[in-house]
């Protein structure tokens, strides 16, 4: 059998999207041989299939709300209810505040925002609290380092 007579009945076997060449014509095909592939079954391991083990979980979803205490509640929380601003101005004080974040200004107003050490008035105005912790007693006042 010549190369041209094989590659005609592979042609006429195979239907797949195959492009075939005619530059087989100028090969010479008296010295070309198909020879048919060797057996690699020799160097194949033979993989034994595993027995798999399944194991489902049922889980449930349950969402529990922890009480509010003081190690739960958010930094900016604290900061909200260390400025004694009336509650009803929460979302103008959380206002100012991203504001203050976001801004790229340092002068003592800024820093005193960022900071948290504002409140919101009753009649809307901002009032710059002072740096020092004014909720302690006048004992623990007149105890601190003034000096440092």
């Amino acid at each position: 059998m010549s190369i041209q007579e094989f590659v005609r009945q592979l042609k006429a076997v195979d239907d797949s999207t195959v492009v075939w060449s005619d530059q087989l014509s100028e090969v010479d095909s008296d010295h070309l041989q198909i020879s048919p592939p060797e057996s690699n079954a020799a160097n194949v391991d033979v993989l034994q299939e595993k027995e798999s083990t399944k194991i489902t979980l049922n889980l449930t979803k349950t969402a529990t709300v922890p009480p509010k205490t003081e190690a739960n509640i958010s930094a900016v929380e604290q900061l909200f209810l260390a400025s004694h601003t009336a509650t009803d101005k929460k979302a103008i004080w959380l206002d100012y505040y991203e504001k203050a974040k976001k801004s790229k200004k340092t002068n003592s107003v800024a820093n005193s925002m960022r900071a948290g050490r504002f409140m919101i008035t009753d009649d809307d105005k901002i009032l710059i609290l002072p740096q020092y912790d004014v909720t302690k007693s006048t004992a623990d006042i007149l105890k601190d380092k003034w000096l440092k």
